[in-house]
């Protein structure tokens, strides 16, 4: 959930203090945090999730604009098309 928070501090315009603030909060354990277990992203668990929420993080603490280009492809690059979806359906015989 840290991930999508920082995206979307930028994504509104809050910019790099809020983004910084947030990433404090989930440092701390405080706010929204507080007795949570990261889901997204176990950085603990997970150190290629770290390494991937301190890459965008620093993206955008250095341009909060960048969230577009981060994530401007969204799903519809990678969703499944109706002659996809056709193509999953079983055929009759």
């Amino acid at each position: 959930m840290l991930l999508m928070a920082v995206v979307r501090h930028a994504e509104v315009g809050r910019g790099r203090r809020a983004i910084l603030t947030e990433l404090a909060r989930a440092a701390a354990g405080r706010g929204w945090y507080e007795g949570s277990q990261e889901e997204l992203l176990p950085l603990r668990a997970d150190p290629a999730g770290a390494l991937l929420l301190s890459a965008i993080s620093g993206c955008l603490l250095l341009s909060p604009r960048l969230w577009r280009r981060l994530a401007g492809s969204g799903a519809s690059a990678h969703a499944l098309s109706p002659e996809g979806w056709r193509l999953t359906e079983p055929r009759a015989h």
